[in-house]
């Protein structure tokens, strides 16, 4: 799934754009911060 889709998905999803918001930037930094992690164990294996 790509970022934008991602963020449109998780706004679908919650009522209150203030929390959305905060919820898309936790969110998008924790898919960061998998993608770095899944990158990371395909070059280490």
């Amino acid at each position: 799934m790509s970022e934008k889709s991602y963020t449109a998905y998780v706004m679908l999803n919650v009522s209150d754009p203030d929390e959305s918001r905060n919820k898309i930037k936790l969110l998008i930094k924790n898919y960061k911060g998998f993608i770095i992690r899944s990158n990371k164990k395909t070059r280490t294996s």
